[in-house]
């Protein structure tokens, strides 16, 4: 696993909005935009996150992982795969939050961006399915960016 070495925390004056910002990424594959609504302090900040150097996708019990341009396909719970790697890059982004007092304040503890779906309790428990799985999606997807930005809605 390559980990995060060294984050860069730049602060950038534009008049483009965060949604001109994000537009040129968002048909790209690997790309998370978090969109915060509301006014509660925890609706603060918009995210993009792109430009992934790591993939993690799963749907049922295969597990699809992608980094640096390597794909492997391996088989079993999404939820122990997600905890190895969870703890492997936690102690990355521990030194770098000491480093960076701006990038702690943000709590993004994994760097990972995404989704866990719904079906994912099918590795919980057992409950009936009541839908029909249309879009295919995956079950779980994350990815770990070489490029962050933050809007902070309040400064």
């Amino acid at each position: 696993m390559t980990g995060i070495r060294k984050i860069h925390i730049k602060e950038i004056k534009t008049k483009k909005t965060f949604y001109e910002l994000a537009a040129p990424f968002a048909s790209k594959k690997g790309t998370v935009i978090l969109l915060s609504g509301g006014e509660q302090d925890n609706a603060r900040y918009n995210i993009l996150a792109a430009e992934a150097w790591l993939e993690i996708s799963s749907k049922g019990k295969r597990i699809s992982i992608t980094e640096q341009g390597r794909s492997t396909e391996i088989s079993g719970d999404p939820f122990n795969k997600l905890k190895e790697y969870i703890t492997s890059l936690k102690d990355s982004y521990k030194q770098i939050e000491s480093e960076n007092e701006k990038f702690s304040d943000l709590s993004i503890p994994a760097g990972l961006f995404g989704y866990l779906s719904y079906n994912l309790k099918d590795h919980i428990e057992e409950i009936s399915r009541t839908t029909i799985d249309v879009l295919m999606l995956p079950d779980l997807y994350l990815i770990s960016p070489k490029l962050i930005v933050v809007e902070d809605k309040v400064s």
